[in-house]
């Protein structure tokens, strides 16, 4: 075709359909894009909208703070030791046997990954019959234990 070879014809192809790309796209930025109306800035909207997003936020943390009300597994007063006050921040103890997955990751060196396995062994064995049996979740060993100690509730 017109003698060119097969990679030239290639090319020409490639640089057509460039070309009709490249004048889709300025036909819409300039032509079709521009003729739609532009959002002014309202004031008074942006007030509302700012105001409604604010009492959506704390309708979340008050509903976050409710629901973590009626599942406190907290139960005695706090220890005179810097380490709970330090960890915990509110001087309660966690008890083992009741306490959440979000709960038990306010323990120093413990994650969510932690956390899940302390609340599975639970599920799966039954409650914990000393802080003790905390050894024999897979991922807390003596160390960390005596780290947990001062901040767990006593198990009688």
């Amino acid at each position: 075709m017109l003698g060119f070879t097969r990679n030239e014809l290639r090319v020409v192809f490639f640089l057509i359909f460039s070309l009709l790309v490249g004048m889709g796209l300025r036909l819409y930025k300039g032509g079709v894009h521009q003729n739609l109306p532009v959002a002014s800035s309202d004031s008074a909207f942006e007030t509302k909208f700012k105001a409604r997003a604010a009492d959506i936020n704390l309708a979340d943390k008050q509903r976050d703070s409710d629901a973590s009300a009626k599942r406190v597994s907290v139960a005695l007063p706090r220890r005179n030791s810097s380490n709970v006050e330090h960890a915990l921040g509110d001087g309660l103890l966690i008890d083992v046997n009741t306490a959440t997955v979000s709960e038990l990751e306010r323990l120093p060196k413990v994650g969510p990954v932690l956390a899940r396995k302390i609340v599975d062994y639970r599920d799966e064995h039954g409650s914990f019959r000393h802080i003790r049996d905390l050894v024999k979740v897979k991922g807390i060993g003596e160390a960390t234990l005596r780290r947990l100690k001062p901040l767990l509730v006593p198990i009688e």
